[in-house]
């Protein structure tokens, strides 16, 4: 998007920067879901989405659980770190 004024108090010119979205454009993808399971479009996407939150959920759980784990093999150290 551009702006530009003519002037002191000129008019205000808003218009597109047409060759920044073109190349934007060339990045657009796609995706794509498959599915060994004959669904509906809406239900496959939302059941795609449902198990990106559990799955953030679990490495949000597992980085709790792992963050009290002592790091190390050998007890001198383990007394180090307590």
């Amino acid at each position: 998007m551009t702006c530009s004024r003519k002037g002191r108090g000129g008019k205000l010119k808003v218009g597109f920067n047409d060759k920044a979205i073109t190349e934007a454009k060339k990045y657009f993808g796609y995706f794509a879901l498959v599915c060994n399971q004959a669904m509906d479009t809406f239900t496959a996407l939302e059941n795609y989405r449902l198990r990106e939150k559990i799955e953030e959920l679990f490495a949000v759980q597992k980085g709790r659980l792992d963050g009290a784990r002592p790091r190390t093999w050998y007890p001198d150290n383990l007394r180090g770190r307590q």
